[in-house]
């Protein structure tokens, strides 16, 4: 349905592209019960059969080891979405330090970082995405912002794009003071920073607005977010 309506130029079932790499901290390919994801495969089989999507990608994952026995909804949507769109190509998730060994606590930065230097079976993915942020506000300046901007870099220098998801806040970062404020960890030059798709259609756009315009309370707070 999104291919259609933003007119995709790309038919993923007829072309298969590189390796695709999916940022999934401390979750990888992981189910209810199952850490070792071993069902992933035949359950994301199963999903490309029912929406009548069939090819021949793989989904490989670095760090298995880190996996909890948990599920995740953001992950399964990564892989439903990149996986029906590109029912062909192989799928990396890239777990990073995981969450079972020594008291690591996975985040975005070190799934990252492998998704950088660490390869999965020998291949490194041209494009990474992810739908993650660590919950932190970055001062700019500081040691952290710092290492998330060299950290990009590196992706940079390895020829590795990287796309972002912005966040659901807008460019306000749903703070009302009429600002742009940046709200996620990854927002960095080097990287393509990515907004919401909406498939809501002209005509309801326009009823939207239209009952926006009726509402003051909601008039200001979109203006303060502008």
């Amino acid at each position: 349905d999104i291919a259609t309506r933003y007119d995709f130029p790309l038919n993923g079932q007829n072309v298969a592209t590189d390796p695709i790499g999916l940022i999934e901290p401390g979750v990888g390919s992981a189910l209810q019960g199952d850490s070792s994801g071993a069902g992933f495969q035949a359950l994301l089989t199963a999903y490309l059969a029912d929406i009548g999507v069939s090819g021949t990608g793989q989904v490989s994952v670095q760090g298995v080891g880190g996996q909890p026995a948990v599920s995740s909804g953001e992950r399964s949507a990564d892989v439903g979405i990149v996986a029906a769109i590109n029912p062909n190509s192989d799928i990396q998730l890239f777990n990073g330090s995981g969450t079972k060994f020594e008291n690591a606590g996975s985040s975005i930065f070190t799934a990252v970082q492998a998704s950088i230097w660490n390869s999965v079976n020998g291949v490194l993915p041209p494009v990474v995405s992810s739908s993650w942020n660590d919950v932190v506000a970055l001062a700019p300046g500081s040691p952290y912002w710092t290492a998330y901007q060299q950290l990009f870099i590196d992706a940079a220098l390895m020829n590795q794009t990287n796309v972002i998801a912005l966040g659901d806040g807008g460019s306000g970062g749903q703070v009302g003071n009429g600002l742009n404020n940046v709200q996620a960890t990854n927002t960095q030059p080097y990287n393509i920073m990515v907004g919401g798709t909406s498939l809501s259609s002209q005509a309801v756009a326009i009823l939207l607005v239209g009952a926006a315009w009726t509402l003051p309370s909601t008039l200001v707070g979109l203006v303060a977010g502008l």
